[in-house]
């Protein structure tokens, strides 16, 4: 947004780098995705899927607004996933 003096918004531009955070964090995610179904997939090709543990750990996250380094919910949840 463009404010009446010419000069942009402070505001705007910090919410626009955080737009462009999270949609870089969430293209990560899709792509750990895709890759933990690899995984999985190669692990059932061989046979061996149901003799498997999988577990997948991860910290807080992106660095996004209320979130990593922080008491809000966002910043104290951790991911796990587990698969046997």
């Amino acid at each position: 947004m463009v404010r009446r003096s010419g000069k942009r918004c402070p505001v705007d531009e910090i919410a626009a780098r955080t737009r462009a955070a999270l949609s870089r964090y969430y293209g990560e995610v899709a792509y750990l995705d895709r890759q933990l179904g690899v995984c999985l997939d190669e692990l059932a090709r061989t046979s061996v899927a149901d003799d498997t543990l999988v577990v997948f750990l991860s910290e807080q996250g992106a660095g996004l607004p209320f979130a990593k380094w922080t008491c809000y919910e966002a910043g104290l949840r951790s991911s796990a996933l587990v698969r046997w």
